[in-house]
């Protein structure tokens, strides 16, 4: 069974809602912004976005390396 015009519509949304604070924010980090365009993938995107958050969690932020200076 194919899927219907309301669930593709909801699979973009979703990756839209996921993919636009990705595309700005892993640059920042050092990661190349690209990797943001797997949360339109269903299953990938999912686990792409748990480990990309691990990711960007242990990482060096500019706003990090700032402060470190300032104290």
């Amino acid at each position: 069974m194919a899927p219907s015009i309301w669930q593709i519509m909801i699979v973009i949304l979703i990756g839209v809602i996921w993919a636009v604070p990705l595309w700005k924010m892993l640059p920042r980090t050092g990661l190349p912004k690209q990797l943001a365009l797997l949360m339109f993938l269903p299953v990938v995107g999912t686990i792409a976005l748990v480990v990309l958050i691990w990711i960007m969690a242990y990482r060096d932020w500019p706003s990090n390396e700032q402060v470190e200076v300032a104290k």
